[in-house]
């Protein structure tokens, strides 16, 4: 069965997340062409969700900040989609927020 987009970019993140890993290591892992992986790493790159970083004339990828709140959200949302509850903070604000506008036009 085919992964989509969406599955292989949190597999990448999650990936890298406990480990630093170097592109041979994510080649294996991820079971992706070198060409493919290089497609997918400069995307996340590009919005902050995987950084790079040089040891010892190695060059390992690793998860930002950013990547891991992105990962927390996308696991949130698959949570909710299989009808599992999920305790996504945007969700809870967009709850909140929902809430206040509806004890608005209620005055």
């Amino acid at each position: 069965m085919r992964r989509s987009r969406e599955e292989i970019q949190a597999a990448i993140l999650k990936s890298c997340v406990s480990d630093k890993l170097t592109l041979s290591q994510l080649m294996v892992i991820q079971n992706l062409s070198y060409n493919l992986l290089k497609i997918y790493l400069a995307k996340l790159v590009s919005a902050g969700l995987l950084g790079y970083e040089e040891q010892q004339r190695k060059r390992y990828v690793c998860t930002t900040v950013r990547g891991i709140a992105a990962l927390r959200c996308y696991r949130n949302a698959v949570a909710l989609l299989n009808g599992h509850p999920s305790s996504c903070p945007l969700l809870v604000e967009a709850s909140e927020n929902r809430k206040e506008s509806e004890m608005l036009t209620a005055d």
